[in-house]
């Protein structure tokens, strides 16, 4: 992972070749498709500390190429790459993959990528050919669960066929992979367990004990090395770029409507545990003292540093006035606990005014956007924020603050979803380098609590978690609509903030990066477009908000 990078094949060629005390291997691998940033003297990425970095596939293998021509390694091939990716390289290699080795046995044979290798003369080298056994160790050793692990050499079809031939399961196992024309590399320590291994070659299985084994096929659900020891941390490694070279990890945790102490602090604490490093809230949410007390308790314990995560909050309407800036950014780094937050929303277009008494109101006043955020730079400049940006403006009042700005937006935080997919404001924000953030990117299901606080009365709302489109989709790909509605966001570059307090649904959330969506799927989606009769969060519960001059949506 750390030498998959143009720059780097090299220095790891040598650094193997010293280790080894030989002056050429006969086989290079590319270890694995993703690359993460090296620090100098690092042996291996750690899973606490992980950053991915760019990786291009067609620049390594060039370098790679460069080490058949320097006598470096004999051949040069791929380690747990797809298909997809294979192919990439086939048709752009001069020397074409040699080998690829994979996680193969007889609960996960994976036909399609072994008969599209084999059909290119790329030798299938089979790892883990009998199940990893010793897995849960390696878990144990990062500190995580162990897993539920495939179990092939108790399996009672594979005892009959090993009795029948008078060898052990894993004689059997192995025999399998060689009939098909497949490489094993089986692991042991043990002397008798490595003989035992070897001693393939005096049977064969027939038709039939090959065809019993072929029925086997469990699929996916056994695959051992899934390296979902690192997705917690690839999770929060994906990023969208902001303006400056900051970076806004893809998917967040949303808060709003949590403030009921115990319930946020155990979505919150839940959340960083599972990989989540991108926390958004608000001075409105009233909540910000509790993210603030679970955050510093994070950081003050060790387990985690204040620069690994990315923190939003926003200036409240009352605070939207150039005089009051300042005022509310002091309060939110106070309520938060921080010397600074990574990203600095103005809330909403409209202002409201502020009684030193009574304190915030959401009654409507004349709102000047460039004195706002002439204050808003001010804040950047004090080291408050790292960034500033905005939530609920149009493309129309963003490009008045962009035009006049000296620090231009860095964000807009809009609600956005596949039934409200507002394609041109999301245009508008790409090409203007401002990275747009979807809040509610599951529709805000628990909207009529919100109304009924108000005493408003509940409205019908879009279900787009039951939607058979989606349903359809998420079967594909054994993930759940919700999974593929975030997916489908950050295949369209924009960031979600959905938000949950349960556990499961939290952890449900940020496993949206070990898939992706087809270019059809990705259109059958597009296809679900509602418009702004699909808009939950419309602010009408707040008097005189609809009739105000800076009102953000149509009317």
């Amino acid at each position: 992972m750390i030498g998959v990078h143009q720059d780097r094949v090299e220095q790891f060629m040598k650094k193997s070749l010293d280790n080894l005390q030989l002056d050429y291997v006969d086989l290079y691998l590319i270890h694995f498709p993703v690359g993460v940033k090296y620090v100098e003297g690092t042996v291996r990425p750690d899973a606490e500390r992980l950053e991915l970095d760019d990786t291009d596939h067609i620049a390594i293998w060039k370098k790679m190429e460069e080490q058949v021509n320097a006598g470096r390694t004999k051949t040069i091939g791929l380690s747990n790459f797809n298909k997809q990716q294979i192919d990439r390289i086939v048709k752009s290699a001069k020397i074409q993959p040699a080998c690829l080795q994979v996680e193969l046995h007889v609960f996960l044979q994976q036909r399609e990528l072994v008969q599209y290798c084999q059909q290119r003369g790329i030798v299938v080298v089979a790892y883990s050919p009998l199940g990893s056994p010793g897995f849960n160790k390696f878990l144990e050793k990062l500190g995580q669960k162990p897993k539920q692990l495939p179990d092939m050499l108790h399996d009672a079809t594979i005892t009959k066929i090993a009795q029948k031939h008078d060898k052990s399961n894993a004689q059997i196992l192995l025999r399998y992979l060689l009939q098909r024309g497949i490489v094993a590399i089986p692991k042991s320590v043990t002397s008798k367990r490595i003989k035992e291994n070897i001693d393939v070659f005096d049977f064969a299985l027939d038709e039939g004990d090959m065809k019993a084994l072929d029925d086997l096929e469990v699929g996916e659900d056994a695959r051992v090395c899934d390296f979902k020891h690192y997705k917690k941390n690839m999770a929060a490694k994906i990023f969208m770029e902001m303006p400056g070279g900051f970076k806004v990890p893809a998917i967040g945790l949303g808060t709003w409507q949590v403030t009921e102490p115990s319930e946020l602090e155990g979505a919150l604490n839940s959340a960083l545990e599972v990989g989540y490093r991108h926390i958004d809230t608000a001075y409105v949410y009233e909540n910000e003292q509790i993210v603030g007390r679970v955050i510093n308790q994070w950081i003050s314990s060790g387990k985690i540093r204040r620069d690994e995560l990315f923190i939003t909050t926003k200036l409240p309407p009352s605070g939207v006035h150039k005089d009051r800036v300042e005022l509310f950014m002091k309060k939110s780094l106070e309520n938060l606990q921080l010397d600074y937050v990574d990203l600095y929303l103005v809330h909403v277009p409209i202002g409201t005014r502020y009684d030193e008494v009574k304190g915030n109101t959401m009654d409507p006043i004349e709102t000047d956007h460039l004195s706002t955020w002439k204050a808003m730079e001010q804040q950047v400049d004090a080291g408050r924020t790292k960034a500033i940006g905005l939530s609920n403006f149009n493309a129309k009042q963003i490009d008045r603050i962009y035009r006049a700005a000296r620090i231009k937006p860095a964000c807009l935080q809009v609600e956005l979803h596949v039934y409200l997919q507002q394609r041109e404001l999301v245009n508008y924000c790409h090409q203007h380098n401002i990275v747009v953030v979807a809040y509610s990117p599951l529709g805000s299901p628990a909207y009529n609590k919100f109304l009924e606080g108000f005493g408003k009365e509940a409205r019908q709302l879009p279900d787009m978690l039951h939607d058979p489109v989606i349903t359809k989709i998420a079967k594909n790909h054994k993930k759940t609509n919700a999974q593929v509605m975030l997916r489908y966001l950050v295949q369209n570059s924009i960031v979600a903030i959905p938000k949950s307090i349960r556990l499961s649904r939290i952890k449900e959330n940020i496993d949206i990066f070990d898939f992706n969506l087809s270019k059809e799927e990705l259109k059958a989606m597009d296809n679900l477009e509602v418009g702004e009769s699909a808009r939950v969060v419309n602010f009408q519960v707040f008097t005189g908000f609809p009739e105000h001059v800076e009102w953000p949506f149509p009317k």
